[in-house]
Order: structure tokens, then sequence, then C-alpha cells
């Protein structure tokens, strides 16, 4: 039927409109369209006539569209007889349907009703699926459309094919040919080239711009959150994130695997450069969860991690009931990386390792990620052996027997995954975190010596130092100080060269001290008993008017064992009210302490100080010490 129409054609459910004028129009470009419009037309009655009557409501347009452009090879020759500057039909319809408005279908999914644009008409929005179409029409042929169209279709073959419809836009090996051989089932066998649309159906166009963050999408409020499954759909997202510090795997799953899910992870540099496709060995697929090798992320330092990931829902129809309860099942992306901070702890027979979870980004911890930790043991290079025992993700030190690992010099741990395994099908594990199995046997040696002083009792008056020898007058008093191997020398004299100075009248009185110590050995043996002396002795104190000169010497090792003497008090007519001592002398027993866990783990940036502090407290004051560094080195 043939009458003049706004429009170059259509189907009404009866009958077939196609306008006069466009019919009788002997332009190029109107020859050349002209099949494409009447196929597309006509396949509507084709699909009226047969009474089909799909479950996908769109599924007529999507066909329509499809073999429209099975029209397309005869068309393209219309075109090259005349202007050879024309764009061919092909490339016009794919401007028409082009690769961005597939994947705002896709995303929606099969099943599920778009929101916006023509994708929101529950019919027209098959325009925008004609590549499904397409694949069906080249790889399964005229029988599984049939079945799809009259809903016979088995909805494993159907999830099947529609995971491999997704592959095929993302791998390069398993995309459809440019010209792809199609036919007609009749007899004889009718074949075929036509245009396929593949070129055209870029990754970049089927890039959504949402991303997914490192940590857990429910917890970060990224857009990840809102990726709710939907039947046979699938969404491209580009994974966004700190490079990780290590050559560690990237897990991306929910927090509970999707049995429906397939993740195809596509490799951030690797691609072909025309249609941005990924060749098989560049791409990493898992069901409910993938694991993205560490080589992908290596050399990209702490720049931005960007990874294209394609996340592909199975499911042939929706449960309402998971869809809106999905906001419990967010997406979890992390490193597997291993734990951090380990130390060891000696205690008699036994020692406790400890450790730190890693950083699995916001809204994640240990119990999240992980199944447990697995514990290893290594002597030099050799195999690491591991070690059968049970350690849960909440756990951050575990106590063992010396005598189980007297054998190695290492031990180590590696956190396992929640549900990601290796090729062997075992719980995929971190690289291995070592730590020196050291116990505390070793010694301690000395490493630096240093000193200081402050000349004078007022800080900001005061005049201060780092060396053996030091001296510093102000308008009451002079300062001396001289530090030797095992001894000390301080004085203060009151000068009263001021003469605001309140110290006029006991002018020449000098509080002068000889502070002495055991000299310590370059080496300590921890649980060494070493004798300590301290003493304090009058080096020359003279005064006439019972001056009080005090004077110390002390003894501190790491912080916590205070040794000290005294001596002086009120010096000269006797009359001073308290007794003077001259000269005292002290021993005490020291033990060498045991190393701590950083001490044995981390011993340069931990080293144990053994402090000697003197100090001659006359009206003014000097104070200074020595200060001996020692830093364990395990035997």
């Amino acid at each position: 039927w043939v009458h003049k129409s706004d429009v170059c054609g259509y189907w009404d459910g009866v009958k077939l409109h196609v306008d006069s004028d466009y019919l009788q129009n002997d332009n190029p470009d109107t020859k050349a369209s002209r099949r494409v419009v009447i196929a597309h037309e006509f396949w509507h009655s084709v699909y009226q006539h047969n009474h089909y009557k799909s479950n996908f409501p769109w599924l007529d347009e999507c066909l329509a569209t499809t073999f429209e452009s099975e029209a397309l090879s005869d068309a393209e020759l219309l075109y090259s007889q005349q202007d050879p500057s024309a764009l061919p039909m092909s490339e016009r319809f794919y401007d028409m349907y082009p690769a961005d408005k597939l994947a705002l279908t896709l995303r929606t999914g099969f099943v599920l009703d778009g929101t916006e644009g023509v994708d929101a008409d529950r019919a027209k929005r098959g325009y925008h699926l004609w590549a499904w179409g397409k694949f069906l029409l080249h790889t399964q042929g005229h029988d599984t459309i049939r079945e799809l169209l009259r809903n016979t279709i088995d909805p494993k073959l159907l999830a099947t094919e529609f995971s491999m419809f997704c592959r095929s836009l993302l791998i390069k090996e398993l995309e459809l040919e440019e010209d792809g051989l199609a036919s007609i089932p009749k007899t004889p066998l009718l074949e075929y080239i036509t245009k396929t649309g593949w070129p055209f159906l870029t990754v970049d166009k089927l890039l959504d711009t949402g991303i997914i963050s490192l940590g857990n999408a429910g917890a970060a409020f990224t857009s990840g959150v809102a990726l709710k499954p939907s039947p046979l759909s699938m969404t491209i997202r580009n994974i966004k994130g700190k490079a990780p510090d290590g050559e560690y795997p990237l897990i991306l799953r929910r927090f509970k695997p999707d049995a429906n899910e397939d993740i195809i992870a596509l490799h951030p540099t690797k691609k072909d450069t025309e249609s941005e496709r990924r060749s098989l060995d560049d791409v990493e697929v898992g069901t409910g969860w993938v694991v993205i090798p560490p080589e992908w992320t290596i050399g990209l330092s702490k720049k931005d991690v960007e990874i294209p990931v394609a996340i592909v829902h199975r499911a042939v129809k929706q449960t309402w009931a998971e869809y809106f309860g999905y906001g419990d099942n967010p997406l979890y992306c992390y490193y597997l990386s291993p734990p951090i901070d380990l130390q060891i702890v000696p205690s008699g027979g036994q020692f406790t390792l400890r450790w730190s979870e890693p950083d699995f980004g916001p809204g994640l911890s240990a119990e999240h990620c992980l199944k447990g930790y697995r514990l290893f043991a290594r002597k030099g290079n050799q195999t690491p052996v591991p070690i059968g025992m049970e350690i849960k993700p909440k756990q951050t030190s575990l106590t063992l027997n010396t005598a189980s690992y007297q054998n190695y010099d290492k031990i180590g741990l590696a956190c396992e995954d929640l549900y990601a395994a290796d090729s062997q099908k075992k719980g995929l594990l971190s690289p291995i975190a070592w730590v020196d199995l050291k116990t505390g046997k070793g010694v301690w040696i000395l490493e630096s010596e240093s000193y200081s002083y402050q000349l004078g009792r007022n800080l900001f008056d005061a005049e201060t130092g780092s060396g053996r020898e030091g001296a510093y007058e102000d308008g009451c008093f002079a300062y001396r100080i001289s530090i030797g191997d095992g001894q000390a020398r301080t004085s203060v004299q009151i000068t009263a060269k001021d003469t605001f100075c309140s110290y006029w009248s006991r002018k020449g009185e000098i509080s002068k001290f000889l502070h002495t110590w055991t000299p310590l050995p370059k080496q300590l043996v921890p649980g060494q008993k070493l004798t300590i002396q301290l003493g304090v002795s009058d080096d020359g104190c003279t005064g006439k008017y019972s001056p009080i000169f005090n004077a110390k010497t002390s003894f501190r090792a790491a912080g916590y064992d205070v040794y000290e003497v005294e001596a002086g008090g009120s010096f000269g007519s006797g009359i001073g009210t308290i007794p003077w001592v001259g000269r005292l002398q002290k021993q005490y027993e020291w033990v060498v302490p045991e190393p701590s866990a950083l001490e044995i783990s981390q011993p340069k940036a931990n080293p144990m100080t053994i402090s000697i502090y003197f100090e001659n407290d006359a009206a003014g004051a000097v104070t200074g010490g020595v200060f001996y560094r020692y830093v364990f080195h395990p035997q």
C-alpha cells in the first residue's frame, strides 16, 4: 500500500505505509535509504503475522533495526556508484544508533525499563539494542532468534549468550568481524556478506561516567553503592584509586558475591588502538569476584590507578526482593596486601608474634575481606614452609613455642582472601610479610656516645652545648664543665661583676665537684649483671659564710633503672643547717635488660640509651650528661 505520509514509512499493525514521493524519488540518498526503511517496517509485519509476543517488549524494534541493517550491503553499492565522498549508509546507521545509546540501555538491562529518553520507552528502547540482534544472527542463527521470539529459549542459553555478547564488545578475539557472513534459511541456502557494526562499538563509548572507589561502596557513599543488579545488564566503570605501595592483587566483589554476575577487568593500558578492546591475555574474568593481578599496576608509582571493569549480570528475570534489598550488598574494592608492623616479643620459652591489619580502604576491615591469616616459616632463601594453624581475621597476635622454630630464621604472615581463589582453586594469598625470628638472643653494641650541658639556672640566660668542655659567665657567676671518660668536673663561682648582683657579699665562693662513674663496656649481654659505682666529691670548694653547695651524679638506663648519689651541704664555718658531705660513693647492681619487640625488629630506630647525669647546684647551676646508645645485634 502506497500513499502520502509525513514520514518515509511505518507499519500501523495492519498495513505498511510508504510515502509515494519518497518511493518515486530517484535521488541517490533516497535510493540507498529506501531499502532499509522498507526492511525495518516490513519486519513489523513479519512479527505480527507470526503472532510473536516476546517477554521483552523491545524485541520487535530491536530485530526490526537489526533487519534494517542487513540491507546495508546493497545500499552501500548505490552510494559507491554515485559520489565517492558520500558517507556509506552503514556509517549513517551507526550515527543514528551509536554505541553510547547501546551502553545506556545495557546498563538498565533487558528486563527493566529505562529512565531517560528513548530508553524509557518499553518498545522503542529496542532501537538501541540492534547489536544484540546482530550478535544472535551471526553466532546462533535464525532458530535461536525464533526461540527468543516465542519465549521457548532455554534460560541458561539466554544467560550464556548474553554474557558472550557482552564479551564480544570487550575482547578482541570474540568481536564480530566487520564483514560478517549471514544466510537466509531457504533451499538452496542463500548466503550474503553484511556489516556487523562492531568497529563502531568502541569500549570508550560504552564506559559509564560513574567510578568504583577503593573501600566499601556502601560506607564511602561512592557511585558503586547504587550499582544494583539488573537482569541481563552490563555496566562498565573505572576503578579509581591510588596505586599500592607494593605488588598486591586488587579484588573487586560484592559483600556477598553474586553467582549471576560476571566481573570482567580490562587492562588499563594494553588495548587495540581503534576499538579499545583487549586481547584475552589482557582481561581477567571472574564470577562473583575478580582478581586484578599486581602486574597491571606496576610502574604507576603513586599515581591514580584507572582500570575499566564490566559488571555483567546474567540473571534472566527479576526477583524484586533481591533488588530492593541490594543496598545491603554493596561493592567492595581493595588491595590484598600483607599484614603490617610485624613484631616479635620473646618471653621465656615462647614468643609472641604481633601485627596490624593492612589498610583495605574506607569502611573495610580484615573481617570484611579475609578468611584469616596464614603463617609461614623460612630458613635463608629456602622455600617458605606453611604452618597449619587457624588464625582468624580479628586476631592481631599469636603466641608460639620457641623450640618449634629453632631451625628457622624468619617467620611470616600472609592474608587469605575471604572468597577469591588462586589458579589452583586455593584461597588467594597476599604476599608474605616477613620478620626476623629473633627471640632476644644477641648482644647490645655501643653505637654512639654524645654529650650535653647547660651553664646557668635560667634557661633563657643559660649557655647550652653538646661538647665535652664548656665555660660561660653572666653578671653573677662563672660556670665551667669538663667531661672526661668516666668522670666530669663542674664548678660554679660567684663573681658578682654586676653591681645589681644580690650575691656581692659572697664574691669568690666556688662550688667545685668531681663526678665519677664506672666506664661502660662496648658490649652488653641481656641478663648480664654489672656493678655500677657512682661518686661525687669536693674538688676545691671554697666559701666563708656557710654557702650551700649540692652536687649529684646519677645513672639511668632505658628510662626505667635510676640510681644516684649526692654530696655537699653547708660549706665553711660549720654553722650551717645542712651537714657537709665532701665525698660519697655508692655501688649498684644493674641487670642488662632484654630487648623489646621494637628493639629487636627495628634496632637502629630503637636503641637502648644509658644516661649519666651530673649536677652542681649552688646559687647558680651547672648540669650535664653523657649518653651511651646501644643497638641490639641478634646472634
